[in-house]
């Protein structure tokens, strides 16, 4: 059937959409909270209205999700969302080439369920799966609380765990967020990837990460009620990172996007990244975590091992701590500094409390150094592009766009 142009311009504004094969596809509209857990995998939905869910009992949606869910910027407030009988928590159980973009969210808890469960956990979803392109776009978080003593797996402030898939996330902001896990890794906005993930123009704000088990790597039994004999997890990397705690396979590029915050008490903390075994490229980005480790602790990067970290046109000016002294703690890299390359990349050496970098490219300068003049800093920072980067006297240098 031929449409005419006003038929057309009617159904474009009504919610439906035309794919490229002449198809109508329409977007199921949301308004309320019970409509939003009731989403099924291969739909397009829209938020029609702002939720407040404080009276509605959110259940992870099981399964992989693909489609797309659009906030129209609309809020999604009080909102706790319970695990199902998956190990996975968040709006979804996971998603695979999906879009969700334009939420913002307004205080949400993402509990663990009972003692010692194993769960990945996200506020988005538990996982992200292989097939297609994962984009998760202008999504904006104030009060988030995710995971509790009793966490064990990996958690995240967007996905807890990206095994091999590709997942790009823009302009996501999260502020005030506090995270626990005894037992695996965190991070601000993924808690492991073994993937390829692009993070852009995003900011992880206000962040309080803690792992209070100094008993994590060793063996630690799991009581999970659906299971008849109790099992066995083993988790000897235990890191935390103001974006992501472990990067333990494939690469990760990260763009004008900042960290600040506090990370306490785990054997890799690292003011991005905790630990990485993957290819790592950062570029015009800060952190000014302060993070605490047993084991490697690193103003950007926790720890380094097998391939390459690249900074470029980064600062990092987070105090970094060292519980077990007979281990590493620098100002920019914890430890492998032989994995690491830079460029123009800077540290502030009075409250980094350590005036050695981890390797052989980052420069040291003072707090007044680092918020000096316009003029002398762009100086000593050069090459730093001015559409990027806020220079004011007295104050650390700030992004323009990850604000």
């Amino acid at each position: 059937m031929r449409l005419s142009q006003k038929q057309l311009f009617k159904l474009l504004f009504s919610g439906a959409l035309i794919t490229a094969c002449g198809a109508i596809h329409a977007q199921s509209v949301i308004t309320t909270c019970a409509e939003l857990n009731a989403m099924r995998s291969g739909n397009d939905y829209v938020l029609g209205n702002d939720l407040d869910c404080s009276d509605y009992h959110y259940t992870t949606i099981a399964g992989v999700f693909q489609g797309t869910l659009d906030g129209n910027d609309h809020t999604i407030s009080n909102l706790t969302i319970h695990r199902a009988r998956s190990n996975r928590s968040g709006l979804f159980d996971g998603i695979s080439d999906a879009t969700i973009q334009n939420i913002h969210f307004e205080n949400v808890n993402i509990p663990v369920n009972f003692d010692g469960s194993k769960a990945d956990q996200g506020l988005i979803a538990g996982a992200v799966f292989y097939y297609g392109e994962n984009t998760i776009s202008n999504i904006k978080v104030s009060g988030l609380q995710i995971g509790n003593q009793n966490a064990a797996g990996f958690t995240g402030g967007i996905i807890g765990r990206i095994p091999g898939a590709t997942l790009t996330l823009s302009d996501i902001h999260i502020n005030n967020a506090s995270m626990r896990n005894n037992f695996g890794s965190a991070g601000g906005l993924i808690g492991l990837s073994s993937g390829h993930v692009r993070i852009i123009d995003s900011s992880v704000h206000a962040l309080t990460s803690i792992n209070a088990n100094h008993d994590c790597g060793k063996w630690f039994e799991s009581n999970d009620p659906d299971e008849d004999e109790p099992t066995y997890h083993f988790y000897n990397r235990c890191s935390f990172g103001g974006l992501i705690g472990d990067v333990a396979a494939g690469t990760v590029e990260v763009a004008r996007s900042s960290a600040t915050g506090n990370i306490i008490n785990t054997l890799y903390a690292g003011g991005m990244i905790g630990i990485a075994s993957g290819e790592i490229y950062i570029s015009d980005s800060y952190t000014l975590m302060a993070v605490a480790a047993e084991k490697s602790a690193g103003g950007i990067v926790g720890g380094a091992t097998n391939k390459t970290t690249t900074l470029t046109h980064v600062y990092t000016a987070g105090a970094v701590k060292l519980w077990g002294l007979e281990y590493s703690g620098h100002a920019v890299i914890g430890s492998g500094s032989k994995h690491l390359a830079g460029i123009e990349s800077y540290f502030d050496k009075q409250s980094s409390l350590s005036a050695h970098s981890g390797d052989d490219f980052s420069t040291g300068l003072t707090t007044a150094e680092i918020q000096a003049s316009p003029s002398n800093f762009n100086f000593k920072f050069g090459l730093w592009e001015p559409i990027f980067w806020k220079f004011e006297e007295g104050a650390y240098p700030s992004l323009i766009i990850a604000q």
